[in-house]
């Protein structure tokens, strides 16, 4: 229902838990197949790389000055999220652990997410973890390039990509599903990124 806020908070929770009992020997959550599916989820969404602060946001700057700025990918704020969105937090870099050996390509994917969301989960962050797992070597080292394409949401919507990966992404998401479990009558919102810039960013 809501990317940035709730299936945030839904991931947090969980996948703290899991890369926990992962790391101690436990239980090898990447067993479960849909969870590939849930961390996917979230990546599919990630918006055009753009400020990740609203005084960056709503400036009105020259065409220059936009491109020059720093940016990431975000979480998109569409469905009850009166936000930028989320920066994409630590848990995708560990939870790659879990499929470094079994899955070398959906590791790649959530190490790439990491990156492109900035390396800063912000308030979902989750640093003692990835200190304590993740070493300078590994940080150093880049994912390989990923491609995001258009496709139909299931029970969401769809979302529109074009030039993906350049200054100037184009992304059109648009949310038309069930509604989730509470009704917030932001069905048929949207968010419009035209030539890498936002034109419409507010998602409900």
């Amino acid at each position: 229902e809501n990317p940035a806020c709730y299936y945030m908070h839904a991931s947090c929770c969980r996948l703290n838990l899991a890369y926990h009992l992962f790391r101690h020997g436990i239980s090898d959550s990447s067993e479960i197949e849909r969870l590939k599916d849930y961390l996917r989820w979230g990546i599919l969404l990630l918006t055009p790389k753009c400020p990740g602060e609203y005084d960056k946001m709503c400036k009105a700057l020259p065409d220059g000055e936009y491109r020059n700025m720093g940016k990431i990918r975000l979480l998109p704020p569409i469905g009850d999220h009166a936000n930028l969105g989320q920066p994409v937090p630590e848990y995708y870099l560990l939870m790659s652990k879990l499929y470094e050996k079994k899955d070398p390509e959906f590791a790649n994917l959530l190490k790439w997410a990491y990156f492109e969301g900035g390396c800063d989960g912000s308030k979902r962050s989750q640093y003692p973890a990835l200190l304590s797992s993740i070493t300078a070597e590994e940080m150093r080292k880049l994912p390989l390039p990923v491609e995001l394409k258009s496709r139909r949401l299931e029970g969401f919507g769809a979302i529109f990509r074009g030039k993906f990966g350049t200054e100037d992404e184009s992304y059109l998401l648009f949310k038309m599903g069930p509604g989730g479990y509470r009704y917030h009558r932001t069905e048929g919102s949207i968010l419009l990124f035209e030539d890498g810039k936002p034109i419409i960013y507010d998602g409900g």
